[in-house]
């Protein structure tokens, strides 16, 4: 083995090749970006936050979603005590706040109350 070889299988590479995912876009939405880690306590929803309020800033439209099962921490951080509505009983329309549409499953269980997924 040379020095310009690395000592990766193919399949290895096969596995770990960019994914562009266009099957079913979410109507309207120009790009998506994920946020995530495989640790917790790292700050994410505070980037994505901040990187949310920073786009908006820049005149683009801009919508968060908090998925985070264990600790949605989306409506505190955006300082939102409301629960979403529903027009028509089978979807919820995203709060807006500070000209970001917000969706996080912290709207849809109180804060208190211990949850089991």
């Amino acid at each position: 083995m040379d020095k310009k070889t690395v000592g990766l299988s193919d399949t290895f590479k096969a596995n770990t090749a960019p994914k562009t995912f266009t099957k079913n876009p979410i109507k309207g939405t120009k790009f998506t970006i994920a946020i995530s880690s495989a640790k917790g306590g790292v700050g994410k929803s505070t980037f994505a936050m901040n990187f949310a309020l920073a786009l908006r800033s820049t005149g683009s439209k801009v919508g968060i979603l908090d998925a985070d099962i264990y600790g949605p921490s989306l409506p505190k951080m955006m300082s939102i005590n409301e629960k979403p509505k529903s027009e028509d009983g089978k979807s919820l329309t995203p709060i807006d706040q500070y000209g970001i549409q917000c969706m996080s499953i912290g709207f849809l269980v109180d804060e208190e109350t211990p949850m089991i997924w």
